[in-house]
């Protein structure tokens, strides 16, 4: 089945390093994957998309969980287990290249890693912002409470992520590792994990494909299969979704009401605490931060704006909540603002309409 740009909608864009074993664990691991997932990488242009048509699956799922008390009690106990472990131990475990490793390891390790994936797609827009309009309009305190509780517990979620794939983390440094004892370089980040597997059953990939996958590659879930697009496949999906609008107008939804206007400060998703302080020590106050995502290591450039904007996220997102707690206004599930504006636009964000307006670009 071909896929179609007005098929799907956006789910997030990554303006960095994302290793096919990220994709795969997306693909393969991730409750998100019901959403018919599409993803396609070009250099350090990472985009996901889920079917439109698909992403009910999703909402019935956050329903389920979140209004079934033994069944969220249950999963909520076992993602903070899940996350002290991965702070605690797995992350110093991994916190050097490795020089040996042997299959067994290696399989564990990618294991505890996948899990991340699966408690981490429960904090997505797709599964929360459902169940917590039914709780609001069913006037259940108890479960809208719970969400709430549990946007807060994502930013955990968050940090476990990063510690993971932040370089010097345990993704990149297992990948290395594999490289140094098979490959050459970094070429381990450009396989997936069968073909990880494989290489410590002999199998080494020809080289042309590994250079390949450097410009262009991708996964695609169809009805619950998930498969590995071609290089061809992922050079035309990323032509054919990533065009920008030249529109001045950039819709989103609102999370937190209000108006603002200012000069544009670029916040794209970042796995480098540096690159963040760097981006920190250029923002002004009162400027508009425009973000794929906020998290809890952008929190001194949320401070500083008057307004918020985000590609991502949902009602309880981190973009969402912050705003809230801020009193600025915020705008969600804006598209490719990431892509569209520039550092210094001029642009007034009306988060009563949940739109985002470009006054004047920049030269």
């Amino acid at each position: 089945m071909k896929q179609l740009p007005e098929d799907y909608k956006k789910f997030f864009t990554a303006e960095c390093e994302i290793t096919c074993l990220h994709c795969d664990f997306l693909m393969r691991r991730s409750p998100l994957a019901a959403a018919d997932l599409l993803a396609f990488n070009k250099e350090l242009e990472f985009h996901v998309f889920l079917r439109k048509d698909k992403e009910y699956r999703c909402a019935e799922e956050g329903i389920n969980l979140f209004f079934d008390d033994q069944r969220y009690e249950q999963f909520l106990s076992d993602f903070k287990a899940y996350a002290d472990e991965a702070l605690h131990d797995f992350v110093p475990k991994w916190s050097q290249i490795p020089e040996t490793l042997t299959k067994e390891e290696f399989i564990e390790a990618t294991d505890f890693l996948g899990k991340l994936w699966y408690f981490y797609g429960f904090t997505e827009f797709p599964f929360i912002d459902k169940a917590y309009e039914k709780a609001k309009a069913e006037g259940n305190e108890d479960v809208q409470k719970r969400l709430e509780d549990f946007g807060q517990f994502k930013f955990t979620g968050r940090e476990v992520l990063n510690a993971f794939w932040f370089a010097g983390g345990p993704i990149p440094n297992i990948l290395l590792g594999v490289s140094s004892m098979f490959l050459s370089g970094d070429d381990a980040k450009f396989l997936f994990l069968d073909e990880l597997l494989a290489l410590f059953d002999g199998w080494r990939p020809d080289p042309e494909l590994v250079l390949k996958r450097r410009e262009y590659y991708g996964m695609n879930v169809t009805a619950s299969v998930p498969e590995i697009l071609s290089f061809e496949q992922a050079k035309e999906l990323y032509t054919s979704f990533t065009q920008l609008s030249d529109d001045l107008i950039i819709k989103g939804v609102t999370a937190n009401k209000g108006k603002a206007t200012g000069r544009v400060i670029i916040a794209p998703m970042l796995n480098d605490h540096g690159a963040i302080a760097i981006l920190d020590s250029r923002m002004e106050k009162g400027d508009i931060l425009v973000a794929e995502s906020t998290s809890p290591d952008l929190m001194s450039l949320c401070r500083k704006a008057s307004a918020i904007v985000a590609d991502q996220g949902g009602l309880l997102s981190h973009a969402a909540i912050v705003s809230r707690e801020l009193g600025v206004p915020c705008v969600i599930q804006a598209g490719a603002a990431t892509r569209r504006l520039k550092d210094g636009d001029l642009v007034e964000v009306d988060a009563d309409k949940g739109i985002v307006t470009i006054l004047e670009r920049v030269v």
